[in-house]
C-alpha cells in the first residue's frame, strides 16, 4: 500500500483525465507544445475580422472606381439576385451545386486531403449519369431520377478513386494527382460529346436531350429551379450527423493527428480512400443536378466553376454545414447579381468574379497554413502519449464528442 488513490475513471496509471498545465519557459510564457494544434481562437477572429475588412474596403474602392457608390451597387446587386420570382430561383439555382460540392470536399478537408480534383468528379458524374439514361430511355420517372443519381455519384466517386488509392498506397500528393485528373476528365468528356453522345445533327459539341421522365420536376412554375433543391438541406444534415459520430470524430483526429487516430483503430489507408471517394461521390451528384435538373443535356461547360468554387465554399464556411450553405448562398448572390449591377447601375457584370476572386483570397488569409484542417474539436487533453488501448481511447474521445466537450 502507497497511500495514493487510483486513477480516476479507471484510466492507466499516469494518465489523468483533467487538463494539463501549460509548461511555462523561460519568459514566463506558454511553451510551443502547449499551444495546441491550430490557431488560438483570438488569432481566429482576428483573421476573419481582418478579411472581411479587407473584402469590405476593396469591393467598395472598386466600385467608386466604376463611378458609383457602395450603396448602390448593393441595392443594384440585390435587385439582380432577389429582384422577381424567377431572379430568386436563379440565385437559388447557382447556389445548389456550390453547397452539394462543398459539403461533400468538407468530408476530405476534415481528413487533412485537398481534394481539388472535383471538377473533374462532376464532370465524370455528369458523364456517367447521362450515358446510362440515354442507353436506357424507356425508364418511368420514379426509377430515372433515382438511377441517374446514383449513377452521377457512381461517376464522380469513381474517378477519384485512383488518386485515393495512389495518396494511401505510394503517398502520392492528392493535390497534384486530383488536379491532373482535372485535364483528363476534360478531354474524356469531349471526346464522347464529340462521338457516342453527340446528337444527330448538332453543331456543337452537346448530347442528345434526356427523356422528359429523367429530367426532375420543376419546384417553382416558370423558373429552372427543381426539386433537387431538397438534396441541399439533406445532405447537410447528413454532415452535421456525421461530424457528430464517432467515425466523423476520428477522421477529425486524423487529419490533424494521424497516429492518435490510428491507435483509436481508425486505418490510415481506409480512411483516405473512403474519405476522398466521398467527396467525389458529392462532386458526381452535383454533375448529375445541373444536367437533370437544369440543362436537361450535357455540354463540354458542365462543370464550369462549380468545382472549385465549392471548394472555396467549404473553406470559407469553416468546413461546417450551416457556414458551406452561407457561402454557397453568397455566391449564387454575386453570379446573379452581377447582372443587376451591370442594369441597373451601369457597373460591369464582370465586377462580380472579381469580388470572388477576393473573397478566395480572404478565405486564404482566414485558413493561413492550414487550409481545411478544422482541428479545433481535438481537445488538448486527449492528445497524449499513453500505452492505453485503442478501445479505450475510441471511448474516451467518443463521450466527449457526444457530450459536446470538443467544441
Amino acid at each position: 500500500m502507497t497511500g495514493e488513490p487510483d486513477s480516476p475513471k479507471g484510466l492507466p496509471d499516469g494518465v489523468s483525465d483533467q487538463p494539463r498545465q501549460p509548461h511555462a519557459t523561460a519568459g514566463g510564457g506558454v511553451g510551443p507544445s502547449d499551444r495546441g494544434p491550430v490557431l488560438r481562437l483570438s488569432d481566429w477572429k482576428l483573421r476573419t475580422i481582418i478579411a472581411i475588412a479587407a473584402v469590405l474596403a476593396v469591393s467598395a474602392g472598386l466600385v467608386l472606381l466604376a463611378g458609383a457608390s457602395p450603396g448602390s451597387a448593393l441595392v443594384g446587386a440585390a435587385q439582380g439576385a432577389f429582384g422577381s420570382r424567377y431572379q430568386t430561383a436563379e440565385t437559388i439555382l447557382a447556389a445548389m451545386p456550390l453547397a452539394i460540392v462543398g459539403l461533400g470536399a468538407t468530408i476530405s478537408l476534415r481528413a487533412n486531403l485537398f481534394n481539388v480534383g472535383v471538377q473533374g468528379q462532376l464532370q465524370m458524374g455528369a458523364l456517367t449519369s447521362t450515358g446510362l439514361l440515354l442507353a436506357l430511355p424507356h425508364l418511368p420517372a420514379a426509377v430515372a431520377i433515382p438511377i441517374g443519381a446514383i449513377a452521377g455519384m457512381f461517376g464522380g466517386a469513381a474517378w477519384a478513386l485512383l488518386p485515393a488509392v495512389m495518396r494511401a498506397w505510394r503517398g502520392v500528393n492528392e493535390i497534384l494527382s486530383t488536379l491532373f485528373m482535372n485535364y483528363v476528365a476534360a478531354d474524356v468528356l469531349a471526346y464522347f460529346l464529340r462521338t457516342v453522345l453527340q446528337a444527330p445533327g448538332a453543331a456543337v459539341s452537346e448530347s442528345k436531350a434526356l427523356p422528359l421522365a429523367d429530367l426532375v420536376p420543376k419546384a417553382l412554375s416558370g423558373t429552372r429551379l427543381s426539386w433537387c433543391l431538397l438534396l441541399v438541406p439533406v445532405a447537410a444534415f447528413g454532415l452535421a450527423w456525421w461530424q457528430r459520430t464517432p467515425r466523423g470524430f476520428g477522421v477529425d483526429v486524423f487529419g490533424t493527428h494521424p497516429q492518435l487516430a490510428a491507435r483509436m483503430g481508425l486505418r490510415p489507408k481506409r480512411t483516405i480512400i473512403l474519405t476522398l471517394v466521398a467527396s467525389g461521390a458529392a462532386a458526381g451528384l452535383a454533375g448529375w443536378m445541373v444536367v437533370a435538373g437544369v440543362d436537361g443535356t450535357l455540354y463540354p461547360s458542365v462543370a464550369g466553376d462549380i468545382g472549385f468554387n465549392g471548394i472555396v465554399a467549404a473553406i470559407l464556411g469553416g468546413s461546417t454545414a450551416i457556414g458551406i450553405l452561407l457561402a454557397a448562398a453568397l455566391f449564387g448572390f454575386l453570379e446573379t447579381g452581377g447582372g443587376g449591377l451591370q442594369f441597373g447601375i451601369g457597373i460591369p457584370a464582370d465586377i462580380a468574379p472579381v469580388l470572388e476572386g477576393i473573397i478566395i483570397l480572404a478565405a486564404a488569409l482566414v485558413m493561413g497554413r492550414k487550409l481545411g484542417v478544422i482541428a479545433r474539436r481535438v481537445p488538448r487533453r486527449l492528445i497524449v502519449e499513453t500505452d492505453e488501448s485503442p478501445q479505450l481511447q475510441l471511448a474516451r474521445t467518443s463521450r466527449a464528442a457526444s457530450t459536446g466537450e470538443v467544441e
